[in-house]
């Protein structure tokens, strides 16, 4: 992050000939300045190096990455898979000949839910960004890795008739062009396989021309999915998504039940793990922000217990905005409870020294 730093001898030579409170006046317009610029540069570099996200499908066959079937025969606690190909579904075997033994690279979680001798479908790609040139793809020097995309975290599925159904139609990629796609897509919202609903989800809301194609009973059946306990949180954050990005098609009111709801529902621990809410609450919490809605105080201040203490802090927000007062007292009894973790108990105690002087400069004014 970029800082503004006066030259020693300037900010002597400044010091020596102002009183204090010109001193002052000074050293804060300066932070303040420093801090403007620095939040800035973070805007631009972010805005300078976002890229669109592409659909799922989209991503499963573009040109740059291989499907192939094969039986997993290694599995290292380190994340490391190695594979025996059976076939190959889609890539550039040319360019890149597939070896019969696919070593890929991938994180450590999938290693519980993979086992070894099971037949998959999964997608890798040998290649990553130039760090040099950022518009340019080099072979990975680290060696190939599963894909991991949205709707597809990670790509790496059971070789079941229903997996080879939907990669056999959605060979090209370009799903949301066909004109059958709509139908095809809603089916699998409702299909056996939890990582196919929540493929489905994200095709949705990251698929220009399948929205193109949404009518009132396609957007019904959305909605129902997006507060699905059986959809995964992925599939439940990318639906609701899509739902702020097209109101009018979903409509505020849905929106805001909806973002209410997940506040007062939505489990406050296990942000741990690498499959939780918090993209779901936080969506809620923005939108709620956007909006300017009142949320229920106790919906608000079960998450003062939460394990995740961005979304803790996030509730702190919405209390002040809402009564300043609300914020206080809650506080106070959350630091109450003995059962607090630690880290929770520091945080907060943090936050109520910041709120207090907070307050009182605003009293001081």
């Amino acid at each position: 992050m970029m800082t503004i730093e006066a030259h020693p001898m300037t900010r002597l030579a400044g010091h020596a000939c102002l009183p204090d409170i010109t001193r002052r006046r000074h050293d804060s317009f300066r932070t303040a300045m420093a801090r403007c610029v620095a939040g800035l540069s973070v805007i631009f570099c972010a805005l300078a190096s976002a890229a669109p996200i592409n659909p799922p499908l989209h991503v499963l066959f573009d040109p740059l990455n291989v499907v192939v079937s094969g039986s997993l025969e290694q599995a290292d606690p380190s994340g490391r898979l190695v594979f025996k190909r059976e076939a190959v579904i889609a890539g550039d075997t040319k360019a890149n000949p597939i070896p019969e033994s696919i070593e890929v690279a991938a994180a450590d979680w999938l290693i519980d839910e993979l086992s070894v001798g099971q037949r998959y479908l999964f997608a890798y790609t040998p290649y990553a960004r130039d760090p040099q040139r950022v518009r340019t793809m080099i072979v990975n020097p680290g060696g190939a890795r599963l894909l991991s995309s949205p709707g597809l975290e990670p790509a790496v599925f059971p070789d079941t008739p229903a997996y080879r159904q939907l990669f056999a139609y959605a060979r090209d990629g370009h799903v949301g062009a066909r004109e059958d796609s709509l139908g095809t897509m809603l089916d699998l919202l409702a299909a056996d396989e939890k990582p196919l609903r929540t493929l489905a989800a994200v095709q949705f809301a990251l698929d220009p021309k399948l929205q193109a194609r949404l009518d009132r009973g396609a957007v019904r059946r959305l909605k129902a999915a997006a507060v699905d306990p059986d959809m995964s949180w992925s599939g439940r954050f990318w639906l609701y998504d899509l739902a702020r990005r097209k109101v009018d098609d979903f409509g505020s009111r849905w929106l805001r039940t909806t973002g209410q709801a997940v506040l007062a529902t939505v489990p406050v621990t296990g942000y741990g793990s690498h499959d939780n809410a918090g993209d779901l609450v936080s969506a809620a919490f923005l939108q709620a922000d956007l909006d300017g809605w009142k949320v229920d105080e106790s919906a608000l201040t079960r998450w003062l217990a939460s394990d995740s203490l961005a979304l803790a802090e996030r509730a702190l927000v919405q209390m002040r905005r809402q009564d300043p007062a609300l914020e206080t007292d809650s506080l106070r009894h959350a630091l109450a409870r003995p059962d607090l973790s630690e880290s929770s108990r520091s945080f907060l105690e943090t936050h109520g020294r910041r709120l207090e002087r907070m307050r009182a400069r605003e009293s001081s004014h």
